[in-house]
């Protein structure tokens, strides 16, 4: 059994970064027919198949947090492009007053890295991810970084999209 973040690290040490698309075939490399073809799985089927992008595994990753009562967040940092739009999913927890980045996914940046406060994880996460990514300076106020939303999973990245705006204006509705 799992009891510490650390735990749950080295569990996922052997994870494999692929997709799994909506017939339920992994991929490597990202395609053109991603966006349609891409299927979140859930936690159980990333624990199965030991697979996933950070999507995936910040879901499972979310799942184990939840479930040991660890304030937490998914996360995701994004800049979208006129011929891409780079991102990455991720976890951060709260413990004893030190902000932490759970990174499996991102492979130079596996670990768990602790920060004295959230603006400065936020801040580390997005200077890496510049880097990366070769944003340049004209680039920089196009970045986005925000809490993601829990989708139902087997969605892709379209129905995602969908999904969100459906939220959106639900909760316009409501605010009314």
């Amino acid at each position: 059994m799992i009891k510490t973040p650390q735990e749950l690290l080295e569990f996922m040490s052997d994870f494999e970064y692929s997709w799994m698309d909506k017939q339920g075939n992994f991929h490597e490399e990202f395609t053109e027919d991603m966006y349609e073809n891409y299927s979140l799985m859930s936690p159980e089927e990333v624990l199965k198949y030991k697979k996933g992008i950070c999507v995936d595994q910040s879901e499972f990753e979310r799942d184990w947090f939840s479930k040991n009562n660890y304030e937490h967040k998914v996360m995701v940092i994004q800049i979208e492009r006129e011929d891409s739009a780079p991102g990455h999913q991720f976890l951060i927890y709260k413990e004893n007053d030190k902000y932490y980045w759970f990174e499996n996914a991102w492979y130079d940046e596996r670990g768990i890295h602790e920060y004295n406060s959230y603006e400065e994880l936020i801040e580390d996460i997005k200077q890496k991810f510049i880097v990366q990514n070769d944003i340049t300076e004209q680039e920089l106020n196009k970045i986005e970084i925000f809490e993601q939303i829990k989708y139902p999973y087997h969605m892709s990245y379209e129905e995602m999209d969908k999904y969100k705006e459906e939220q959106k204006k639900d909760n316009n509705e409501e605010n009314i």
